[in-house]
């Protein structure tokens, strides 16, 4: 479905950051130092239709296309992308960015060097594409991409090809352009107007608009009014029957696009929020008469005013074509926000205390949003709004679990209902081993973990906390532990979900004996002229700030499941 294509993009961005954010989310794993251990994705470009060189003006612009890489361990470092455009000769031609040179003399041929690429920013490199002089409508070939890094290798468990095919095109190619992002008052509407224009070199016959909000919290929060006879109301998705039937289709049959123009509706479509709205997309495309946008949708129920239509801007006529020659540019989407924010934040700790003695240890959740927290999908109970789970770090004995919480197992296994998203994050992660010497815990390895469950509403401002008691059982050296923080799906600040948890412990101090008391002399007092340490006192400090790394609950299953299949390698 088109706009399905759309979402994916939308949410591309953001996955791939989050898998890049999600190595610092587990600081309790070993150092993934080997070459082997550390791995990195590479993203190709999508499949490019371009014109011939002939089609003046619009044939001759280099088309920009951007391959991506991004880490899924350490920081990468000596990042390096081959290119291999030898099966475009005579086909299209490439120009280079800064960082790329060619390698041999057809220029069909090069090398870029990306350098370092950390966790919290994506390697990338923009290569220019046209057609060559002569190239035929039909002609095609691919471009190939090999990536190499001197500290990792590449997830080929992923299932990615690494090349991105082109073809020689000839006909209408209908494209959307960018609109700002929206801002609409929570009970308020706003105004949408997409705009179109033909890259292609011939023209199109016949045009159809599709506009469609999609919540990233409730259902319904976000609508698309009007009332035009020649839009259909109520349109949904016949690929994915689970969407929501909230899209409007609006059809331009006697409409002709000539390369060049650049169309927009006569009127903005109203987009409305509820008073709870928080955030959201709203897609929109255009596409030709009987095109994938066309077939793919349900039918909806057609207005009644006046009809809608679209002012083009004048150019020579040509000859009209329904053929699209490239669809890869027809949708956009374009974000939108009421000002209402959900956010929940994790609460870690950062405790002290001595071996072998009892230890307070608090974390949990916060509502950083500036609306109350709402039930949770797919939770245990309808009374819960958010979800901790609590990671300890391994050489703690619990004594006692805090009411709401219970014991998960990394095997996917547990007593406890998580919503499906987070227990697939859990699942997915391979059971670590330490590599710590066993007098002390330097960083330690993940221990018992534990998913807590706040079942009240907890108002912007207020927190969720659970308090363990735990005892340490060997000398601990800011052993790591961790917390993720689960809610809303619409989460509007996933680098506040994961917070620190660390837990120092030092040996019990030695007592020193005392003399036995004679008839003649007074007990002799011990070594010091004091009393032995007795333990009686608080060994716990004040909650730390909450971690600054964090990702989305959703998205950790990206980097958890690569691991898994790096862990089942090496058994």
């Amino acid at each position: 479905m088109p706009h399905q294509r759309t979402r994916r993009a939308a949410r591309l961005g953001a996955t791939a950051a989050a898998a890049a954010l999600t190595a610092l989310s587990f600081t309790s794993v070993p150092a993934q130092a080997a070459t082997g251990d550390n791995l990195f994705s590479f993203t190709a470009p999508d499949p490019q239709t371009i014109l011939p060189l002939s089609a003046a003006p619009q044939g001759t612009v280099f088309r920009t296309i951007t391959p991506t890489v991004t880490g899924e361990g350490e920081d990468l470092t000596g990042v390096t992308v081959t290119v291999n455009a030898s099966s475009l000769a005579g086909i299209a031609e490439l120009r280079l960015p800064s960082q790329c040179s060619f390698t041999d003399a057809a220029h069909l041929h090069a090398s870029c060097s990306l350098g370092s690429v950390g966790l919290l920013s994506i390697g990338s490199f923009d290569l220019g594409l046209r057609a060559v002089a002569g190239a035929a409508a039909g002609a095609h070939g691919r471009i190939e991409f090999t990536t190499t890094a001197t500290n990792a290798t590449e997830d080929t468990g992923l299932g990615v090809d690494d090349s991105t095919p082109v073809t020689i095109g000839d006909g209408a190619d209908l494209a959307v352009g960018q609109l700002p992002a929206l801002r609409v008052e929570p009970g308020g509407s706003t105004g949408v107007q997409p705009q179109v224009s033909n890259l292609g070199d011939r023209d199109s016959d016949g045009v159809v608009m599709y506009v469609a909000p999609e919540p990233l919290g409730n259902p319904g929060d976000f609508a698309v009014g009007g009332n035009y006879s020649n839009c259909d109301y109520g349109v949904g998705d016949k690929g994915d029957p689970s969407e929501d039937d909230n899209g409007v289709l609006c059809r331009f049959d006697s409409t002709v696009v000539k390369p060049g123009d650049v169309l927009v509706p006569s009127a903005p479509l109203p987009v409305s929020a509820t008073a709870t709205a928080t955030q959201g997309i709203v897609v929109y495309g255009f596409d030709v008469s009987g095109g994938p946008l066309d077939k793919q949708t349900t039918k909806g129920h057609p207005g009644t005013g006046a009809p809608l239509t679209l002012v083009p801007v004048p150019v020579q006529p040509r000859t009209p074509s329904n053929t699209e020659i490239d669809y890869d540019n027809n949708v956009g989407y374009t974000d939108i926000s009421t000002g209402l924010v959900d956010d929940v934040a994790a609460v870690g700790a950062d405790v002290h205390g001595t071996v072998g003695r009892g230890l307070s240890l608090t974390a949990g959740v916060r509502n950083s949003g500036n609306v109350p927290t709402t039930p949770m999908l797919d939770a245990p109970s309808p009374r819960d709004t958010a979800v901790a789970v609590v990671t300890l770090p391994d050489g703690l004995t619990v004594t006692r679990v805090p009411q709401g919480c219970q014991s998960l197992g990394l095997d996917g296994g547990s007593d406890l209902a998580l919503p499906k998203r987070v227990r697939a994050a859990l699942a997915a992660t391979p059971p670590p081993t330490s590599t710590a010497p066993p007098t002390a815990a330097p960083g330690g390895a993940p221990g018992a973990i534990y998913g807590c469950f706040v079942d009240r509403v907890l108002q912007p401002g207020q927190s969720g906390l659970f308090t363990f008691t735990v005892k340490p059982t060997k000398v601990l050296d800011a052993a790591q532990g961790e917390v993720f923080a689960g809610g809303p799906l619409d989460d509007a600040d996933p680098q506040d979900d994961l917070a620190s948890l660390t837990v120092s412990a030092v040996a019990a101090p030695a007592t020193t004996p005392t003399a036995a008391p004679t008839a003649t002399a007074p007990a002799t007092p011990p070594a010091g002229g004091g009393l032995a340490d007795t333990g009686g006192g608080d060994d716990s400090l004040p909650l730390a700030g909450v971690g600054a790394v964090a990702v989305l609950l959703g998205t950790l299953a990206v980097v958890f499941a690569a691991r898994r299949r790096r862990a089942a390698g090496r058994d």
